[in-house]
């Protein structure tokens, strides 16, 4: 008989060892968990970052813009996008059929001296409206600058503005200014000559101005307390209204 001796395993050890396994992979399983969730928490901060912030544009990228539509802080309305046939008054006179046209509302108390106006249609056609000089509380019909067409049933996604907003002078302590139709009567109401006058106004058709563009017209000298009178020829399609009067002198 061999007097070696074995070693015995009692079932103790074998417990704790298995323990031992056991405690190790829950660890493992716990730091992976842990990784996972944090990498899942900085994927949602990040969504929620990216869906919090919003494109340049005034209306939302993807979404439809239906009017009325209000630009410049509230102070001008972008009242309907609408289809003309005929002279574009904004694009030299040029003819054409469905041309896109936009009413715009000047709903503030400011003389807007001048809006840039840009609307992107659903195709990714990029329409461009540019009004001048329109009073507190006019309406105006602007077309659009490159003659381009619209279709009743297309949609608008995004309209978006450039404006700006100044006093202006009719100069009513030195002259007064008179109109018929499209004749324009200024008078001199100061004792002395007066030079280097322009006179500003819109084509009025039935209380709307039309067209975004400003017509200016040299009045020539005007004597003290004598008259200039300018045909202003470019309103034929309804009657002017003068805007602004400027000296070029002062």
């Amino acid at each position: 008989m061999s007097n070696k001796r074995r070693k015995k395993h009692t079932p103790g050890r074998k417990r704790k060892k298995a323990l031992s396994k056991i405690w190790i992979i829950s660890v493992v399983v716990a730091v992976i968990l842990i990784a996972v969730i944090a990498i899942a928490a900085a994927y949602i901060r990040k969504m929620e970052k990216s869906g919090s912030e919003k494109p340049d544009s005034v209306g939302e990228t993807g979404e439809r813009i239906t009017f009325p539509y209000e630009l410049a802080d509230g102070k001008l309305k972008a009242a309907s996008l609408f289809q003309y046939s005929g002279l574009n008054p904004d694009c030299n006179n040029e003819e054409g059929e469905d041309i896109a046209a936009l009413e715009i509302v000047n709903q503030s108390n400011e003389f807007c001296k001048s809006a840039e106006i840009h609307v992107r249609m659903e195709d990714g056609t990029e329409l461009v409206f540019r009004a001048e000089d329109i009073p507190a509380g006019r309406k105006i019909w602007v077309f659009e600058s490159g003659n381009q067409s619209v279709g009743q049933d297309d949609v608008c996604e995004e309209i978006r503005d450039n404006s700006e907003f100044e006093e202006v002078s009719l100069m009513e302590n030195q002259i007064m200014a008179s109109v018929e139709d499209t004749t324009i009567t200024i008078e001199n109401l100061t004792g002395e000559e007066i030079t280097d006058l322009m006179v500003g106004c819109h084509c009025l058709f039935e209380d709307t101005y039309f067209g975004g563009v400003t017509y200016s017209y040299p009045t020539g000298t005007i004597p003290a307390g004598g008259q200039a009178v300018v045909d202003a020829a470019d309103c034929y399609m309804g009657t002017a209204e003068v805007v602004w009067i400027s000296n070029n002198e002062e």
